[in-house]
């Protein structure tokens, strides 16, 4: 069992084979920092967050750099057009980006560098290619000269006939189309007044924003490059392309991208996002109050939003569509489906609240247990131990495994965790019942014991094993559900983060005597009707013989 990915270089997959397991070096094309960034963007960062995290859990070292690109052909329109320099217009949008990163739970990366504070390497990358003959200057500009690259094409599969000649064959835009295959600009000379500019030996000018990211790699990294590089479908052509021709026609015979990782579009209700259809949504405009009520306002999404944001329901819900479909398969942003996952994150958080309830055990000692069990694992084989082959989520574990290894089938995944957390549940209920039975006769106890320590003991076939106690069963399931949370992301374990504003513990506990009320004069409707609004406001109540408890999902 190894990890293996699909290398867009290749066409297949492949076993992952990185340079130094202990130090993975992986690049992801960052934002450009013109506007809010749109769920799209944040689809291809939390595929990347999915993947280094699962790299971690498999016991890989990481060394991950996502840049940030501060200028472009957009920046300058935007920043001139406000009268801004390109700093002051981009800064507010940097800031935001790096807030609604942990609005998604998306982890820091190692490195996290700006465009402009790698000019000088950019500009001896020029000097490399014109060194050997790829490149060329007219009026100030200076383009590659895609004849003299043969593998130009490689990554997007284009044929070389499809390639334009120089002769009217250039193009100055950072982005173009796959028809438009042509000489593309390395350095640009200023096109209007007040551009900024930096001073280089073809003149005063800034880089193409192809560029960028090869010189980021460059700086960082060095001769030995990178093991992944990942970014939308979209960036394939001619972002990374492009990448590949300058990187390799500067620096031939040394690495520069061991695995090509590209994720699919994202579809929302089953459309291409655009704003001409009123289905475009940046993060801010589905997790602030004031942006959604626009959107309900103009009919475009449903008034329940509102709630889902004031429990804090949202960011969660977000993160789990966007990660809940394999990468390379496009996604289909829906209403429904954000309701679909909230249902599927209370169904696992439900265990694991019970799960902490009934063993006692906390945030950090889940943590020990969880670093015990990883002791001595190798890069590639982390996490292969976390339960005994006795246990009764050994099986849940090595599905996860498995699927996962698979580049990266959380589909298959998610249905391993999803058994694991019905596994869970039925000790639970075992082990309740034996605890109600307890105070009828000391006999009934002991039996529904018994009975519990039989499931957690046996294969899921019914084949018999060494029984388990009960009690360590149950901590199996939490280290499984702990450790998978890691790649996940939506879970809580820590009982700090269950508390309430004094406002909403206030409301809480009114609505709880209200419902007692009216289960009292037997008005059950409005009982219900008061444990849904719970529901909504992301309060999950229990009825028990000592009273009314309650938590939040």
């Amino acid at each position: 069992m190894s990890f293996s990915v699909f290398n867009s270089l290749t066409g297949q997959k492949e076993p992952f084979q990185p340079a130094d397991p202990e130090r993975v070096r992986i690049y992801n094309c960052g934002p450009t920092v013109y506007n809010f960034n749109h769920i799209g963007n944040f689809r291809a960062y939390i595929f990347v967050d999915q993947l280094r995290r699962y790299l971690r859990f498999r016991g890989y070292g990481l060394d991950h750099t996502s840049n940030i690109t501060d200028v472009d052909d957009k920046i300058i329109d935007n920043a001139l057009k406000e009268g801004k320099s390109i700093q002051e217009f981009t800064s507010p949008y940097v800031d935001a980006f790096l807030q609604d990163l942990e609005t998604l739970r998306i982890e820091s990366v190692e490195h996290r560098p700006k465009a402009t504070e790698h000019i000088e390497t950019m500009l001896e990358m020029i000097g490399e290619l014109d060194k050997r003959g790829h490149t060329y200057t007219v009026d100030g500009n200076v383009y590659f000269k895609l004849k003299s690259f043969p593998e130009y094409g490689k990554l997007s599969k284009i044929e070389t006939q499809q390639l334009m000649t120089a002769a009217g064959g250039r193009f100055e835009a950072d982005e173009y189309d796959k028809e438009d295959v042509r000489d593309f600009a390395l350095w640009k000379a200023p096109a209007k007044k007040d551009e900024p500019a930096w001073e280089s030996p073809y003149g005063a000018g800034r880089p193409g924003w192809h560029l960028e990211c090869s010189a980021m790699i460059r700086n960082i990294y060095g001769k030995d490059g990178i093991d992944i590089h990942t970014g939308g479908i979209d960036l394939l052509f001619p972002h990374h392309e492009n990448e590949i021709a300058q990187s390799c026609g500067a620096y031939p015979g040394e690495n520069f991208v061991r695995y090509w990782m590209h994720n699919e579009h994202l579809l929302v209700e089953s459309k291409k996002m655009s704003k001409s259809l009123g289905n475009f949504f940046t993060l801010r405009d589905l997790t602030e109050k004031d942006r959604a009520q626009k959107l309900i306002d103009s009919g475009v999404a449903p008034s329940w939003i509102l709630d889902y944001i004031e429990s804090g329901w949202m960011p969660i819900c977000i993160r789990y569509l966007l990660s809940a479909t394999h990468y390379r398969n496009k996604l289909n942003f829906t209403f429904d489906g954000l309701k679909a996952a909230r249902t599927s994150i209370e169904r696992i958080q439900h265990a694991v609240d019970e799960l902490l309830e009934k063993t006692g055990l906390g945030e950090d000692e889940i943590q020990e247990l969880i670093s015990a069990r990883r002791q001595g694992n190798k890069p590639g084989q982390g996490s292969a131990n976390l339960v005994s082959k006795d246990s009764p989520f050994y099986d849940e574990l090595q599905e996860f495994l498995h699927a996962m290894d698979d580049d990266l089938n959380i589909s298959r995944a998610l249905a391993a965790v999803f058994e694991a957390v019905k596994t869970a549940n039925t000790l639970l209920s075992r082990t309740t019942a034996g605890e109600a039975g307890s105070g009828e006769s000391g006999d009934a106890a002991s039996g529904d014991s018994e009975n519990a320590k039989q499931a957690a003991g046996k294969s899921k076939t019914g084949a018999d094993k060494p029984a388990n106690d009960v009690s360590e069963s149950l901590k199996d399931a939490l280290v499984f559900l702990a450790a998978v949370n890691e790649v996940l992301g939506v879970l809580r374990f820590s009982p700090e983060e269950q508390g309430l504003d004094d406002d909403l513990a206030t409301k809480v506990e009114d609505l709880l005597q209200q419902r007692a009320d009216a289960r009292k004069s037997k008005d059950f409707a409005r009982a219900d009707a008061i444990r849904d609004e719970l529901t909504s406001m992301g309060i999950e109540i229990k009825d028990t013989p000592e009273g009314t408890k309650w938590h939040r999902i």
